[in-house]
């Protein structure tokens, strides 16, 4: 009987230790990893969006994120308030700052970004170095100082009066750019349309040491019901400007708020909407 007692006793023994031991350790948070990237509708919204991608085994809640970007001014915040599940990703939308320039060069960009994220309630952020495999940090910084730089040496506006011209499928609307004058060498090389207006002008190689009116004749581009009711940038033309003979630059101007009614009642009529 000795030998049955004593392994009843050890499995005794065995059993309390089992009771006894330390709980399974927690799974590893989520992996996560970020990249930027921009599409067409954050253009007018001076905005990026970071895809984080969650690689870990379980789903997280991104609550805060905060992103530095070297070359641009202040800190972009979002709460996004956005659920992340295993093996998928997510656009999480951040407005950024404005670019740091000398004269019309981007000052102090890198591909140093950095990411904080919040999640799940944490009060410790992860920290995360965002991909940015197309340039895009460097690129947005350079094209926002060239802009400002033609802004800054070159007045550009469209005038208050719009005027419909005919009627039904061959009404157009007419108005005038005002350009200049520029503080230093400039010439106005060309003028785009928009989502919605195609847009036609005199032949342009203006220079501009003198303030000048420019005619344009606008005319719809598109007349699909959906396209002009999501267009965010059909009232944004595009006006091609050279400083001191290097290469264009492309900046927009908008038609103001209170005009924009008179380019779409034209629009309308001519697409029989």
């Amino acid at each position: 009987m000795r030998p049955l007692v004593l392994v009843l006793a050890l499995a005794v023994l065995v059993g309390c230790g089992a009771s006894q031991a330390t709980p399974q350790e927690p799974a590893r948070p989520a992996e996560l990893s970020a990249e930027l990237v921009r599409y067409r509708g954050d253009e007018a919204l001076h905005r990026l969006q970071v895809k984080v991608t969650n690689g870990g085994p379980g789903a997280s809640l991104v609550d805060r994120i905060e992103l530095d970007l070297p070359g641009f001014s202040g800190r972009a915040e979002a709460a996004p308030d956005a659920r992340l599940e295993p093996g998928r990703r997510v656009d999480l939308p951040v407005v950024y700052g404005a670019a740091l320039c000398e004269g019309d060069a981007p000052s102090g960009v890198s591909s140093d970004s950095s990411m904080r994220l919040w999640r799940d309630g944490e009060a410790e952020p992860v920290t995360l170095v965002p991909a940015d495999p197309r340039g895009l940090v460097a690129r947005l910084a350079a094209e926002e100082c060239a802009v400002r730089a033609v802004t800054d040496a070159v007045p550009l506006s469209f005038a208050d009066t719009w005027t419909p011209v005919g009627s039904g499928s061959s009404l157009v609307v007419q108005g005038v750019l005002r350009v200049g004058p520029a503080s230093g060498p400039a010439t106005l090389v060309r003028v785009d349309g928009t989502t919605l207006f195609s847009v036609t002008t005199p032949p342009l190689a203006i220079d501009l040491a003198e303030a000048v009116d420019v005619p344009v004749t606008v005319s719809p581009q598109r007349c699909d019901p959906h396209a002009v009711a999501e267009s965010k940038r059909g009232y944004a033309f595009l006006v091609g400007i050279s400083l001191g003979g290097a290469e264009p630059v492309l900046v927009t101007v908008e038609v103001k708020e209170a005009e924009r009614s008179v380019l779409l009642a034209g629009l309308l009529e001519r697409c029989g909407l």
